[in-house]
């Protein structure tokens, strides 16, 4: 089972997955392409950057649909845990492709099998990020956008199993569990069973109804 941890810059995902990675014993990657390519994380940043700004304004969106296919390929038989899925993909690249570039790549192997998405407002997050001893984010005006809007419609258009999380409600630990306790139940769970704890747990915990009206305004 593929099990994404989803949300914007400086929402706490990384921070929750090693956590749950530790308790339910699940590898966590976070920066898988970099592993495989033995680079460290400064060249890693230099060459996302340099495909992000290519003249092939597809590139970065293939780049990292290839990183999601790669994920969920190798989950055939064990759990893995990853940071940013397709919906972030979706986010930051959405504007460079046209709907045919996208229905293509969804049509192939590349959404996990339960996605959290947390969610912070931007001012929480930009907090968070202060106090991490890589700042680099809060040079980032991209990383501090509120992007949740996109993110629910694209989840929903393509029917990605999700559960929202408000992490401004609940404490660390109480996140933690909420996590763990949702996977343990989802991993021998049928369809059915999997439908009715995604709609609980975002009845119980989500954020969605904070965007029925639109995005929110970010001052």
């Amino acid at each position: 089972m593929l099990i994404g941890f989803e949300g914007m810059d400086g929402v706490g995902k990384t921070t929750l997955a090693s956590y749950v990675s530790n308790d339910l014993s699940i590898p966590h990657e976070t920066q898988k392409v970099a592993n495989i390519l033995g680079v460290d994380d400064k060249t890693f940043r230099k060459f996302v950057k340099d495909i992000r700004e290519s003249d092939i304004k597809k590139l970065a969106f293939m780049f990292y649909s290839f990183r999601c296919m790669y994920d969920k390929s190798k989950t055939r038989d064990k759990d893995l845990i990853v940071d940013r899925t397709m919906m972030s993909t979706y986010f930051f690249e959405h504007s460079k492709l046209t709907e045919n570039d996208l229905n293509y790549v969804m049509s192939l192997d590349c959404i996990p099998d339960l996605t959290f998405i947390l969610y912070a407002t931007p001012e929480t997050r930009k907090h968070r990020i202060s106090l991490r001893e890589d700042k680099e984010d809060l040079k980032s005006e991209e990383a501090l956008l509120d992007g949740y809007n996109e993110m629910l419609e694209f989840a929903k258009k393509y029917n990605i199993p999700y559960v929202g999380i408000n992490t401004e409600k609940y404490t660390l630990s109480e996140i933690i569990d909420i996590c763990e306790s949702t996977i343990e139940a989802f991993k021998n769970a049928s369809i059915e069973e999997r439908e009715q704890i995604i709609k609980e747990c975002n009845e119980a915990y989500g954020f969605d109804e904070y965007y029925c009206s639109g995005p929110r305004l970010v001052k």
